[in-house]
């Protein structure tokens, strides 16, 4: 059966449920958050909730993925390191709710939003309709994902200029690397990144 289209004010609730979960996560770890306390606060009932999320970790992989995207940039980041001679002028430190994110909820949970994000962008990038991307490149992903988070905690003990330095390391060889598996670099694969970020919205 098809699901019923919803109206400005269902779009409204699905909003004020991301918001209202950056706003539980100022003040206890994502894995004490309930829905019922997300409708509560989002003015919505559960059926709403569950109209728009199958359970509260999709709402974060939402809620992630549309920081990253309009928030923080992070694609159009991406794009701009992937052109010849670019560089990543990013840093997650000046995001206070992926910083939060980070802090928030559990590394093995953050990992699996971020690589499931890293690979829906790379497959709309890189693969024609109904194709996956390259299994060395979904390796690639996993490692980049723990690498980021791992020299994230590490950038807590040696600095911020040092840990962000790492940051940007892994991504320039990552983008390098998965670009090269599909045979898109340089300025076609920016292009394609800039197009991503254009048509993000639209996906859901």
């Amino acid at each position: 059966m098809a699901r019923i289209a919803y109206g400005r004010t269902d779009i409204q609730a699905r909003q004020r449920l991301i918001d209202e979960l950056w706003c539980l996560l100022e003040v206890e770890p994502f894995r004490k958050v309930t829905i019922s306390q997300l409708a509560e606060r989002a003015q919505c009932n559960r059926a709403t909730f569950y109209y728009h999320y199958e359970d509260s970790g999709d709402l974060l992989q939402k809620a992630l993925e549309q920081e990253l995207v309009f928030s923080a940039g992070a694609i159009s980041a991406l794009s701009d390191l992937a052109s010849e001679g670019g560089t990543l002028c990013w840093n997650i430190a000046d995001h206070p709710r992926l910083v939060l994110a980070f802090k928030q909820v559990d590394r093995a949970i953050l990992s699996e939003k971020l690589q499931n994000f890293l690979i829906r962008l790379w497959t709309l990038v890189l693969c024609r309709e109904g194709e996956e991307i390259k299994p060395d490149a979904v390796v690639v992903i996993s490692f980049l994902v723990e690498g980021m988070l791992g020299a994230h905690s590490r950038a807590q003990a040696i600095g911020a200029q040092d840990g962000c330095k790492l940051v940007l390391d892994l991504v320039s060889q990552g983008v390098r690397e998965i670009g090269e598996m599909h045979g898109a670099t340089g300025a076609e694969l920016s292009a394609r990144l800039r197009m991503a970020e254009r048509v993000w919205s639209s996906l859901d």
